[in-house]
């Protein structure tokens, strides 16, 4: 973090808690750091390595644990910002607009891009599929299907007819289902993989 006079480190879950504890505790509450008169800067590679002249690090970090991380922080950013414009109090009054759809949705389209293969999950592929990889994947799915569901038309249509041009007009509804059975997916492989019980508790 830095202010307008100094500058001081920031602990990790700074950029991490905004994003995922409503998540997990289904409360909207947010932690806006841009008014906060503090500017956090992003995580790197860097900032795991912690050797001192003459007194390198006992236990190395695990590639895998830094790239994880990595990733998180940024996929949390965007978690912040779908929960600040889809989901915050302030904001119900608010018609949902589809510039800020547009935005959240491209953001999540370049953090998958720019995965590293490591970070990659293979829905399909059991010998490709990592536990890190995994949990990486079911919060970025989630986050997807937050997003699109508050752009979904209503559940209750009066035919089949209307129901079928809504679901055409507003491609939301078949993204955020397809983002909840990815989820599902991620799960099951989680499970049959016996590593659900490594994962949070909210999972």
């Amino acid at each position: 973090m830095r202010d307008a006079d100094e500058e001081t480190n920031a602990p990790p879950t700074t950029s991490t808690a905004p994003g995922s504890a409503p998540f997990a505790t289904g409360n909207a509450a947010l932690q806006n750091t841009a008014h906060s008169g503090f500017h956090v800067e992003m995580i790197s590679e860097d900032d795991f390595e912690e050797d001192e002249p003459g007194v390198p690090m006992e236990y190395k970090p695990n590639p895998l644990h830094i790239q994880f991380f990595l990733h998180y922080v940024k996929l949390c950013e965007i978690m912040g910002l779908v929960l600040a414009q889809q989901y915050s109090v302030a904001l119900r009054a608010r018609r949902h607009h589809a510039i800020d759809l547009t935005h959240s949705d491209m953001a999540l389209a370049d953090w998958m891009r720019n995965l590293p293969d490591e970070m990659k999950y293979y829905m399909n592929d059991v010998k490709r599929q990592n536990f890190w990889a995994a949990l990486l994947h079911s919060t970025y799915y989630t986050t997807l299907c937050l997003l699109h569901r508050a752009h979904m038309p209503p559940a209750t249509l009066p035919d089949p007819t209307h129901l079928n041009s809504a679901m055409s007009a507003y491609p939301s509804r078949n993204i955020a289902f397809q983002a909840a059975t990815n989820i599902t997916a991620i799960i099951q492989n989680l499970r049959s993989h016996d590593e659900l019980k490594y994962c949070p508790a909210f999972m």
